[in-house]
C-alpha cells in the first residue's frame, strides 16, 4: 500500500488561474519560485520531524524512572499537534501563499521551447 493511498486519491485536475492567450488544452509551462518546493517540503514534514524528536526528548527529560515512555510518547504527540497548528497558520498566511505561487505562460513562450513530444 502506499502512502497516498492512506491519504485519498489524488486529483487529476486542479484549478489554476485564468491567464489570457491560454485556454483549454493548450500547451503551458508552469512555473514556481526557486525554493518553493523545498521551503514547503521542509515546513510539511522538517517541522513535524523536529517537533516530534525535540517533543519525546523533553518529555522523557521530565519523566522519574518507570513512566520514562508515557512522558516521551506524550511529549511527542505534543510536538506533532504543535507542528500540525503551525502548518494550518501557514497555510492561512498570504505571504506565505504568495511565495509557493504557480505562474502559467503558454509553451511557445518559454524559453527553450514547447514541450518535446
Amino acid at each position: 500500500m502506499q502512502i497516498t493511498q492512506a491519504l485519498g486519491a489524488g486529483k487529476d485536475e486542479f484549478a489554476l488561474p485564468l491567464v489570457p492567450g491560454i485556454g483549454p488544452g493548450d500547451d503551458v509551462v508552469i512555473s514556481i519560485p526557486d525554493g518553493a518546493a523545498l521551503r514547503a517540503a521542509l515546513a510539511s514534514y522538517g517541522l513535524a520531524t523536529v517537533l516530534l524528536v525535540s517533543g519525546a526528548g523533553l518529555g522523557g527529560l521530565f519523566a522519574d524512572g518507570r513512566s520514562g515512555d508515557t512522558y516521551a510518547l506524550a511529549g511527542g504527540l505534543a510536538g506533532l499537534l504543535l507542528a500540525w497548528a503551525t502548518n494550518r497558520v501557514l497555510a492561512r498566511s498570504r505571504n506565505w501563499r504568495l511565495g509557493l505561487r504557480m505562474d502559467l505562460a503558454p509553451a511557445s513562450a518559454c524559453v527553450q521551447g514547447g514541450p518535446q513530444r
